[in-house]
């Protein structure tokens, strides 16, 4: 199929004996299988010197090598040039077949990734339709059992108010029926004791008789009708007793946002409890205050009238202490300054304050 570009009669230096053997192979007549049996046999000894003589390589060889190397060599056969165009071609063939099977693979893969991911988001979006009506169904669910609940509570609530209004305004006619006693009561006292100063008609006497007037009850109604209502508990506070665990449960976790609206519903929740929407009024205090001096029934009783005309005194109620000195219980509210009302009363008076509380008065003169 090919031919040898070498030249007959003439060998490389570093070619073997071996190519020397073969082109002689070709031209020399075949061996016999004795001569062949012989050869194989024959020592190593006398095939040594055969080798390295023909190794040997004289000056006239190489030089003869060079020349040829340096000769420029022939032109190729056309019968190689066609045959390396027809395996050129063969391997851009391969080339363009293994390139089309590769984007046809791929072209396959991302189909089918496509239509998977297609199957995926309908399947997300069927399962969201299912979350989304569940949560609907939970919600109307939890709307009509709200719904129950407000109704339940609401009802409590009504019979609650009716039971309340009904023992509130029992409490109210008790506390009406026990004031207008005390007062027929006093008023029966003081017709009684009024009718023995009419008989008397030595002063000293009259002055001994009039020690034992008796006292106005009426510091002790209005502690009486203060303690009547009771006092009502707070907004959020009614509301927690009225819910259960979970509403509670809600209420503390929701405190930290509706902790601006607490005031505002505390205050409006104060001025509601009271009648009308005015505020409630502070605890007030009661004084007793020792008078001496005072020389007449008249001079007494205009005392109590005059105190009880002040702005910020309440009430005033007259009796008579253990050593006979009038004694004249002021209500007030706790910062007011009953010193000075007293003052304004009598400019003449001395008041002295003790260490319990009373004041004691020295009037100069009966009034």
């Amino acid at each position: 199929m090919t031919s040898s570009q070498r030249r007959p009669g003439f060998r490389l230096p570093w070619s073997g004996d071996s190519e020397a053997d073969e082109g002689h192979a070709h031209d020399a007549p075949p061996r016999s299988s004795t001569d062949a049996g012989m050869i194989a046999d024959a020592p190593a000894a006398e095939a040594a010197p055969a080798t390295t003589a023909t190794r040997d390589v004289d000056a006239p060889a190489v030089e003869a090598v060079a020349e040829a190397i340096e000769r420029p060599s022939e032109p190729p056969n056309e019968f190689l040039k066609s045959l390396v165009s027809a395996m050129r071609g063969v391997a851009e063939e391969s080339r363009e077949s293994s390139v089309h099977e590769l984007q046809s693979t791929i072209d396959t893969r991302v189909e089918e990734m496509r239509t998977r991911s297609a199957e995926e988001a309908e399947d997300l979006g069927r399962r969201a339709e299912v979350d989304t009506e569940a949560i609907a169904e939970w919600s109307r669910t939890e709307m009509e059992r709200i719904r129950q609940e407000t109704d339940r509570k609401t009802e409590t609530r009504r019979k609650q108010l009716d039971r309340q209004l009904s023992e509130h305004q029992q409490r109210t006619e008790r506390a009406i029926e026990s004031m207008q006693s005390r007062v027929e009561e006093y008023e029966r006292q003081l017709g009684a004791f009024f009718a023995q100063l009419a008989q008397i008609e030595d002063p000293a006497e009259f002055v001994a008789a009039a020690k034992r007037i008796p006292s106005s009850p009426v510091a002790e109604i209005g502690a009486e009708s203060s303690a009547t209502i009771p006092t009502a508990a707070s907004l959020d506070a009614r509301l927690a007793q009225l819910s259960g665990p979970e509403t509670k449960a809600g209420t503390g976790a929701e405190a930290g946002k509706n902790g601006s609206g607490a005031a505002s519903r505390s205050a409006t929740d104060k001025a509601a409890e009271q009648p009308d929407g005015a505020p409630a009024d502070d605890s007030e205090s009661t004084t007793p205050v020792v008078v001496k001096g005072l020389g007449s029934f008249g001079a007494i009783t205009t005392f109590k009238q005059a105190l009880e005309q002040v702005d910020g005194v309440g009430s005033v109620a007259l009796s008579l202490g253990p050593t006979g000195e009038f004694v004249y219980r002021a209500t007030h509210q706790p910062a007011f300054d009953l010193v000075a009302a007293i003052t304004r009363v009598e400019p003449s008076a001395s008041v002295d304050a003790q260490a319990d509380g009373t004041l004691r008065v020295t009037v100069t003169r009966g009034r």
